[in-house]
């Protein structure tokens, strides 16, 4: 499910603090959380653009330049769902899935990819993982530039609203 149709579903259902995660990289959608019942939110995407993320150049270059249409699902039909930028690894992974592939099979086809990615900048063979939210990232900031905006946006945000009629 998307942040969207989960958060409130959640929040319904539980008597615990409910933290949103899953295409929150900017203070719009932060505000969206909160509206949806969150009392938090994780983000990640829009972290591995930090200037201290010690994830690879390469791997770095690739979620900035990916378009919002430039993620995919791997790993739903056995049962581990993760999202990574589209490449040949992840259109290779996605047809052994098709074919039946065992787990097995597909863990060993996968060992070792998201370390490929990380310290190699492999961006063929290795696992990006990313959201959809990439397509909206177009450089590499301090990490403090990108929790300030963050955070620091959401009453501009509200305001704007307000003054809308929202």
């Amino acid at each position: 499910l998307t942040t969207m149709a989960l958060v409130p579903q959640v929040r319904d259902a539980v008597d615990l603090p409910v933290v949103a995660a899953g295409g929150i990289a900017d203070s719009r959608q932060l505000v969206a959380a909160f509206a949806l019942g969150a009392c938090g939110a994780q983000v990640g995407t829009c972290l591995l653009v930090s200037e201290e993320c010690p994830i690879h150049e390469n791997y770095k270059a690739a979620v900035l330049k990916a378009k919002d249409s430039g993620t995919v699902v791997t790993g739903r039909i056995g049962g581990t769902p993760v999202r990574i930028l589209k490449n040949p690894m992840a259109k290779t992974y996605i047809a052994k899935e098709k074919e039946g592939a065992d787990k097995l099979e597909l863990e060993e086809f996968t060992l070792g990819a998201l370390r490929r990615a990380v310290f190699e900048g492999d961006v063929k063979s290795g696992s990006l993982m990313a959201g959809q939210v990439a397509g909206m990232l177009h450089e590499v900031r301090p990490l403090r530039a990108i929790l300030e905006e963050l955070c620091g946006g959401c009453r501009g945000v509200l305001e704007r609203m307000e003054k809308e009629g929202f």
